[in-house]
């Protein structure tokens, strides 16, 4: 929670004024999937993330000017070092859940948080991108 939670509120109250100073910008705060759907063996980390989905709407709202947007992604098994840290077994019935039949890489999440700050997402603000191989769609 002081990580997921209070950290993303903690760099919410420093980025806002400085925006609003400087004539505004993106914010990408990084969720998971399992704020948007719930997993059985990681309640406080599930409830975390789901907050933070919660702030990214809350905050969106609250600033939404044309020259401040605040959005999310929400990842899915991706392939960082915290994944290759995992038990082998673990990593296996990761990967074999899902629906694409691999794991993610940190470039697909890269390339997703580039385009929410970018002006080809000047419309969007109060989202939370899935980018989890089709995980949530089934």
């Amino acid at each position: 929670m002081d990580i997921n939670v209070t950290g993303v509120w903690r760099s919410l109250t420093h980025e806002i004024p400085a925006m609003l100073q400087t004539g505004g910008g993106a914010i990408v705060n990084n969720a998971s999937v399992a704020g948007l759907v719930g997993f059985a063996t990681v309640p406080v980390y599930v409830a975390s993330t789901h907050a933070v989905i919660g702030l990214t709407q809350a905050v969106a709202l609250e600033y939404s000017t044309p020259q401040v947007r605040v959005n999310a992604v929400a990842p899915g098994a991706i392939g960082t070092r915290m994944f290759r840290n995992l038990a082998p077994e673990v990593r296996q019935r990761l990967a074999s859940a899902q629906p694409m039949g691999h794991i993610g890489q940190p470039d697909e999440i890269a390339s997703a948080v580039v385009w929410l700050c970018s002006d080809g997402a000047s419309f969007v603000t109060g989202q939370t991108v899935p980018i989890d191989g089709r995980y949530t769609a089934q």
